[in-house]
């Protein structure tokens, strides 16, 4: 885990995303990437990743 997290951040959040919410799409995921990336205040699981799926 701990190279994933220093090599390969992008993928394990992604993935992890993937997982908790189950998603396939990589554009989605993409996208809910770059909006946790861009929000310092929020968890990875969260509410506020769950209402941008939505």
């Amino acid at each position: 885990m701990e190279f994933f997290q220093e090599n390969n951040y992008k993928n394990l959040i992604k993935s992890i995303i993937s997982m908790e919410l189950d998603i396939d799409d990589e554009m989605l995921l993409d996208k809910i990437y770059d909006f946790y990336m861009d929000n310092d205040d929020i968890s990875l699981i969260s509410e506020e990743i769950n209402r941008f799926v939505i």
